[in-house]
């Protein structure tokens, strides 16, 4: 299992931190969890492909959390 961590921050981004998100390798499940603003540019710096992922799991419905949950489902269906 391996965890990289997009964003721990806020709604207010930073230079320094992003709203939350994590990526979540179990053997071979790709895992979303959260999707705040700004994680599909983490998952590209990071060198992650996201284009297959299996789950995204949203934690709760704040908007720190779920922004960019359309810009991803419409990312990962091309």
């Amino acid at each position: 299992m391996k965890l990289t961590i997009l964003g721990s921050g806020s709604a207010i981004i930073t230079p320094t931190r992003n709203s939350p998100g994590y990526f979540l390798k179990i053997d071979k499940d790709k895992v979303l969890i959260d999707c705040g603003s700004g994680p599909l540019g983490q998952l590209t710096k990071a060198k992650i492909d996201y284009y297959n992922l299996d789950y995204i799991f949203i934690s709760h419905s704040h908007a720190d959390h779920l922004t960019d949950l359309m810009g991803i489902l419409q990312s990962i269906r091309i």
